[in-house]
């Protein structure tokens, strides 16, 4: 638990630790009890998950998808009540003009409330940023990773890359995109070998 609160940015007190032990316990019993299970090499992995019930058929009729938007929004006498408006209800807003998309940046960030002190927000956001883990995975591209990579450092990503989906059955297969683009990303080389696997292997203990 004490590492754990250090990995993801947290502190909990003893009390608190107290109550999580026995179900920590109880899914570690569960793992435990679950590589115990013999599984073959000649048992595919499962690579699909189809939720729907046997039998169950999609209605496959032509049809016209159409977006409807509220025909009147007004802005709240609260602006701190837009942080709760759907797309669907801010849209209208923005094209009226009655607020505006970086207005509205402001407000999500004045909201963090770090530059005044708030009791739960006492630092820049950048530093909660620092606390996180960020990984490569799906479509992405070099100047996104680079991004990250300014913004958090090296030690904060970690490569993946949806393995072993694409788009469509084509050859843009997800794996080799990523790594053609994590080849494009102007960092030195002894980062890109911590998002490749040297911090997996700190942070999984490998």
């Amino acid at each position: 638990m004490q590492d754990a609160q250090q990995l993801i940015g947290l502190e909990f007190s003893d009390a608190k630790i107290d109550l999580m032990l026995p179900g920590l316990k109880n899914q570690r019993q569960d793992f435990e009890a679950i590589h115990k299970f013999p599984i073959s090499n000649s048992v595919p992995p499962a690579m699909l998950f189809n939720p729907l019930p046997v039998g169950f058929q999609f209605d496959r009729s032509p049809s016209k998808f159409k977006l409807t938007f509220p025909r009147k929004v007004a802005l709240p006498g609260n602006p701190e009540d837009l942080a709760f408006y759907s797309i669907r209800e801010l849209a209208p807003l923005i094209k009226s003009r009655k607020i505006t998309s970086e207005k509205l940046t402001r407000l999500y960030l004045d909201r963090l409330n770090w530059r005044e002190g708030n009791p739960t927000c006492k630092e820049e956001p950048e530093t909660y940023f620092k606390k996180i883990f960020y990984d490569t995975a799906g479509p992405i591209r070099a100047a996104f990773i680079k991004l990250v990579y300014d913004t958090v450092g090296a030690e904060q990503i970690l490569f993946g890359a949806d393995y072993p989906h694409g788009r469509g059955g084509r050859d843009d297969q997800f794996y080799p995109m990523t790594l053609k683009e994590m080849e494009e990303v102007d960092i030195p080389k002894v980062d890109k070998e911590k998002i490749y696997y040297l911090n997996a292997k700190k942070l999984f203990n490998i």
